[in-house]
């Protein structure tokens, strides 16, 4: 997820000013777009060939990280974050904004991380949660 999001992330095509380091990019945007774009369906076709009950995959769990991660990726999580930075303009930011895209580009990133490792991992729904 992290690689996806880095991708589309680092973009040459966005209007936005970039405080950010320039780096080096070997594709055109588009080509680069359509990687970030592929790594997520191919992460959740790993993630569900993974549902083998010999060894001991549940497949309850994985079910429950793919809703997790699709969820962070959707429409409530990240897209809506670079959305909203994209709607932001230069003068009269609001720190609460800024706050809100952080938290959705990645803060939830790294939560949905830590949850779907709790989930793999037997964690209790308290833990799962937090």
């Amino acid at each position: 997820m992290h690689a996806a999001y880095y991708a589309h992330e680092h973009l040459p095509i966005t209007d936005r000013p970039s405080h950010k380091p320039k780096i080096q990019h070997k594709f055109e945007p588009s080509i680069e777009l359509l990687t970030g774009d592929g790594m997520v369906p191919f992460g959740l076709e790993l993630l569900s060939r993974s549902m083998d009950l010999a060894k001991n995959n549940n497949p309850d769990k994985i079910l429950r990280v793919i809703i997790e991660i699709t969820r962070l990726t959707g429409s409530e999580g990240m897209v809506d974050g670079l959305y909203r930075e994209l709607e932001l303009n230069g003068s009269n930011i609001d720190m609460g904004i800024i706050e809100y895209v952080c938290k959705k580009k990645e803060g939830e990133l790294h939560a949905c991380g830590a949850a779907c490792g709790a989930i793999l991992g037997g964690g209790a729904e308290d833990e799962i949660e937090n």
